[in-house]
């Protein structure tokens, strides 16, 4: 779920011509920050690093399939292995889910970046929708018709073998 999250902050952050003169944050791009709205937007960037991080880090394939040297971006590489579906993991991303909306709910909105103004909005956004759901675990099922299972040919397919830590 989060990496469909990052995935969409990505294309948000690439996809969009940023904050112009027509955005409604446009006041943003006039205004010069404090010393503590700067620390705020190092702390935010810092939060979404951790997002970034906590997700990928616990996929082999995903970092497999994202970056080459997971390290340079503090992940520290796992075991290869496929994801467990269980009560339990949905749980712990239940609570996962609820401490980034409280941390979230700590920023100050109106001390950061425009760019960051728009991160917030699709990550809030993305964290309401997923905290609605967390009472019906069996509305989603890692066999529907874009399941693992018509997954495994193009994860096969695309694959990199590095080194033997790959296999």
């Amino acid at each position: 779920h989060l990496s469909l999250l990052l995935s969409l902050i990505l294309l948000f952050s690439l996809a969009l011509p940023g904050c112009s003169k027509e955005s409604e944050y446009n006041e943003e791009d006039l205004k010069s920050f404090s010393d503590e709205d700067l620390t705020v937007q190092r702390d935010f960037e810092s939060f979404l690093k951790k997002i970034f991080t906590d997700t990928y880090a616990s996929s082999t394939i995903t970092i497999n399939f994202l970056m080459e040297h997971p390290e340079n971006y503090g992940i520290t590489p796992i075991a290869s292995r496929w994801p467990e579906i269980n009560y339990e993991n949905l749980t712990d991303y239940d609570l996962e889910v609820d401490s980034y909306m409280k941390r979230l709910d700590a920023f100050s909105y109106d001390s950061l970046t425009c760019e960051q103004k728009l991160i917030y909005d699709t990550l809030l956004i993305y964290l309401e929708n997923e905290s609605v759901y967390d009472e019906v675990y069996l509305f989603e099922s890692p066999f529907s018709t874009n399941g693992i299972q018509s997954q495994l040919p193009l994860i096969f397919a695309e694959y990199q073998l590095n080194s033997k830590t790959d296999i």
